[in-house]
């Protein structure tokens, strides 16, 4: 159990169509966050 309190937010990358793109998408967000130093987890 955690006793921190952690300030993470959801990112949701969402559409109905397959092949729009969303896995692309979501792989840009987290190496942006990547870059800027800030942890990001995906999956």
């Amino acid at each position: 159990m955690y006793s921190e309190v952690s300030d993470m937010k959801t990112i949701l990358v969402c559409n109905q169509k397959g092949g729009v793109g969303k896995s692309l998408v979501a792989d840009e967000i987290a190496f942006s966050f990547e870059r800027s130093r800030r942890r990001c987890r995906t999956g």
